[in-house]
């Protein structure tokens, strides 16, 4: 059995204003390592929230949250989410006026890595999501699914054990949408990663390991 390298117990997550609105009722969840996890549901069910708990951008309620058997201090988020996760959103969260290499090395640049080693390991990445030519050009000048692809590569730059995906191809035609599901899921095998995604999309969600239904506030296996 490989190894459980995240593990959610009991989250929970209410807002309180204007209302009390309670999103999530106790989320249980093992991820394991080299494994992607497809999360489904209508929209307003709460998926996005669950992510953002899962991968330290915002706090539950109540719960725990393990990485590597390491409980996740709220102390500790800027440094957890540098080190454990690399994001990818609908919206690319690329910074348009910057180049391609610029954008996908942008979180060692945060963690104030070695200028010339993360150069040429974002070279390498924009290589592997064959854009190693768009290098130079500035992010407003891709295309969408271009854009998603360099989102891909910036995700993996700090070498995370964990990819978390939000509706990576809500914003993509159905045949960009193909290619960077597919590009996904080989790089996270390819380099033993796990992943979590958010998605609508029955194809993507296909070709994940595992698939779970947020419905009501409690996660059901499909």
């Amino acid at each position: 059995m490989s190894t459980i390298i995240l593990k959610a117990t009991n989250i929970c997550k209410s807002y309180f204003s204007p209302a009390k609105v309670t999103v999530l009722s106790g989320i249980n969840l093992e991820l394991h390592k080299g494994e992607a996890i497809a999360i489904q549901g209508a929209s307003g069910e709460g998926k996005t929230t669950l992510l953002h708990i899962l991968g330290a951008l915002e706090r539950p309620c109540s719960g725990n949250i393990t990485v590597n058997e390491k409980l996740i201090s709220f102390k500790d988020y800027s440094k957890t989410r540098n080190s454990l996760f690399g994001f990818i959103f609908q919206t690319y969260n690329l910074l348009e006026d910057l180049t391609v290499l610029d954008n996908v090395i942008m979180p060692a640049v945060i963690a104030r890595k070695k200028p010339s080693k993360v150069y040429d390991h974002g070279k390498l990445l924009l290589q592997e999501v064959g854009l190693l030519d768009r290098q130079l050009f500035l992010a407003k000048l891709l295309s969408g699914g271009e854009k998603q692809r360099v989102a891909i590569a910036r995700s993996f730059c700090n070498d995370p054990e964990i990819i978390l995906a939000d509706e990576p191809s809500g914003n993509l035609d159905h045949g960009n949408s193909k290619i960077i599901h597919e590009l996904l899921i080989s790089f996270v095998k390819k380099k033993n990663k796990s992943l979590l995604v958010v998605t609508h999309d029955e194809e993507l969600a296909g070709l994940c390991d595992k698939r779970f239904l947020l419905k009501e506030g409690l996660l059901h296996t499909i």
